[in-house]
């Protein structure tokens, strides 16, 4: 840990604690928000006895303030996907999430987790998004069928699961990567458990295909990338060829039976029926309008089982059961207290062994 305040843990932990500038000096007495800005920017330095008024009333331990990060800007889906969202809410998430990405580099330094291996691809003009989903079918060992136990299998290959409790509505989920490279698909945990796992396909595809093809996620419109992620999203989970002779002429009373095997939603097999020609426009919208008039446009009948995820979970309690620490020394590490710790980070109590220690 640095020996030196960092100005910049300031500005996100007040932001993650839903706080302006202005409210925040208003609570805190001798701290005016011009002061405030200049500390946030490294303009001005915060004596001992500020910092301590900041960290007990944002209720961070000291040494969250002293910790190094590299700022990881998050990629413009993540706009996309919280554009109704209120300024506030966006900052709020956005500090929440850097918080997680900073842990999860604390955390793996005395804890190896499977190594990320699933290969970059991007789309060109012979390899289309599908085509490039059911590689990553045979790359992952998945048999014919759905993708059964979907967030170990992808835990398994290094990729950390992340169901998020306190995120706006519409926001469904976004990838970001740690400073160490290590990819980390957040999931809005208000969601029903097959869009959960559209989500994570839909965020692999962006992991696949564009997040790290930056210079493609720049110079094209983001929508289209959107698009390309839902086309391999669709193709992943419910591969055309295993599907289309079971969604000719699909019927409404079909959809419960094959969201359950499939385990996607109603709507999103309609779609995948109409795209494939398997019903005609008209058929779809009539699917659709009674999916509407039944309310399951907002929230479906059937509720699909989806694996919890493990891996900050087993790395926590590694360091408590294999590296001795504390639950003071684990927020001592972290700079959070116990109650943010499980808050953000703990997800299940499931244990799963797949992780083994470094050895020095």
């Amino acid at each position: 840990m640095s020996t030196r305040i960092n100005h910049r843990q300031v500005q996100l932990a007040r932001e993650s604690r839903g706080y302006t500038q202005k409210e925040m000096t208003e609570c805190i007495e001798g701290l005016n928000q011009g002061n405030l800005s200049k500390m946030e920017k490294g303009i001005i330095p915060i004596n001992d006895s500020m910092l301590c008024k900041i960290a007990d009333f944002l209720k961070y331990p000291l040494s969250f303030f002293y910790k190094e990060c590299q700022p990881r800007e998050l990629n413009s889906f993540f706009y996309r996907k919280c554009a109704t969202a209120s300024q506030k809410q966006i900052s709020i998430l956005e500090a929440k999430l850097e918080i997680i990405r900073m842990s999860l580099d604390e955390l793996t330094d005395s804890i190896e987790i499977p190594e990320y291996d699933i290969p970059s691809i991007p789309v060109n003009d012979s390899l289309t998004a599908g085509e490039i989903a059911r590689r990553i079918r045979i790359y992952l060992s998945i048999n014919n069928g759905p993708v059964n136990n979907l967030v170990t299998l992808l835990e398994s290959h290094g990729v950390t699961i992340m169901f998020f409790n306190d995120a706006p509505e519409k926001f469904s989920g976004v990838t970001m990567c740690t400073s160490k490279g290590l990819p980390i698909i957040f999931v809005n945990n208000n969601h029903s458990n097959d869009k959960k796992r559209f989500t994570i396909a839909h965020e692999l595809g962006h992991l696949v295909m564009h997040l790290r093809n930056n210079q493609r996620v720049y110079s094209q419109d983001n929508k289209e990338l959107d698009i390309e992620a839902d086309h391999f999203a669709s193709e992943f989970l419910m591969p055309a060829e295993e599907c289309k002779i079971d969604l000719m002429g699909l019927k409404y009373h079909d959809l419960p039976s094959l969201k359950y095997y499939w385990k996607i939603s109603k709507a999103a097999i309609a779609y995948k029926a109409k795209e494939l020609n398997r019903i005609s426009a008209s058929q779809y919208k009539y699917i659709m309008m009674q999916l509407s008039q039944t309310g399951q446009r907002k929230k479906e009948k059937e509720v699909i089982e989806i694996d919890t995820p493990t891996i900050l979970n087993q790395i926590i309690e590694l360091h408590r059961s294999e590296l001795g620490y504390t639950d003071e020394e684990l927020s001592e590490l972290l700079g959070l207290s116990s109650s943010d710790i499980h808050n953000l980070l703990i997800y299940t109590n499931k244990k799963i062994p797949m992780f083994r220690i470094i050895k020095s």
